[in-house]
């Protein structure tokens, strides 16, 4: 089976090698079935695949398909060009544009491009979508939705060392009000249950009391400030420094962004993130929205 180690260090030589449908093939069933395939129809598992034979199970003769299941489910494009798509998407910052996906992935119809960059931004939303575990500091601020004409609050969460004074993964939520109901739907979405919360000492947070989290109201002298920069940096970077949004479909467009730009920080380099992206093509789209499982904490249709 290939893993991580197997990768070329030499990023051109990894990237001559997307074009090799059959390494391509290979290492997406490595990715799916890393303890070896297990076959629906006659329950056999660690069956290794030889290389003639990936799609028919060599115990029973069943012939399947190795997206079936997956995020890549009934796909009508080559593994190579998704493998290609993903791997553009971890070294995009965020400017990858319909246009320019279909002519590095050479796909003739434009729909056909579309639909792929809608999964590429379902994966950052799968990303933006993992919980924090604590300590988990919170912060919020508040924007105008333009198309809806309603103000908007958005929630942040951030992993942090408190005693060496570092962060890990961020989490941001939005919300039609600030309240203690809202927060607490924001926690459920955010941070995993049993983690410590550093709540402003302020309300709604003062009035907040939830038994699955162990909260701590800190003073402003204590406070960290780490959420409040991510947000910062997410108004700066995103919304051109604004407090006003167009859309609230579009807010969460940018969210996914950020998010997903923010959290591949903490990946050792390029090839981590992308084997960490091939991981989520590999899972079940109906399973994907578990948000349960988190990153190592780290300094610093049908297509």
């Amino acid at each position: 089976m290939l893993c991580l180690e197997d990768l070329p260090g030499n990023l051109d030589h990894f990237e001559h090698l997307l074009f090799d449908e059959s390494w391509c093939e290979k290492y997406f069933i490595s990715r799916r079935w890393p303890r070896g395939f297990s076959c629906s129809r006659c329950s056999r598992d660690n069956i290794v695949l030889s290389e003639p034979n990936l799609t028919t199970c060599p115990a029973c003769g069943h012939k399947f398909s190795i997206t079936a299941g997956t995020l890549l489910h009934g796909t009508k494009i080559s593994i190579s060009q998704w493998l290609t798509a993903a791997w553009l998407l971890c070294n995009s910052n965020n400017k990858l544009s319909i246009r320019n996906l279909q002519n590095k992935l050479c796909i003739k119809n434009y729909q056909t491009a579309r639909k792929v960059m809608q999964k590429l931004h379902f994966l950052k939303k799968m990303e933006a979508d993992m919980k924090c575990m604590g300590p988990v500091e919170i912060a919020d601020c508040a924007l105008f939705l333009k198309k809806e004409k309603s103000n908007c609050h958005l929630f942040a969460a951030v992993e942090i060392n408190v005693k060496n004074n570092v962060t890990g993964r961020i989490g941001i939520f939005h919300s039609h009000d600030l309240s203690p109901d809202s927060l607490g739907r924001f926690l459920r979405f955010c941070v995993q249950d049993s983690s410590v919360v550093l709540l402003p000492d302020r309300e709604p947070y003062r009035s907040f009391y939830s038994g699955r989290y162990l909260t701590i109201t800190e003073s402003t002298a204590t406070h960290q400030g780490a959420a409040s920069h991510v947000l910062a940096s997410f108004i700066a970077s995103h919304l051109d420094h604004s407090s006003t949004v167009f859309s609230l479909k579009r807010l969460e467009r940018l969210r996914d962004e950020f998010c997903f730009q923010e959290n591949n920080k903490l990946f050792p380099d390029t090839l981590a993130v992308f084997e960490n992206l091939v991981a989520r093509l590999v899972k079940n789209p109906v399973l994907s929205s578990d948000s349960s499982q988190t990153c190592p904490v780290k300094y610093g249709g049908e297509v």
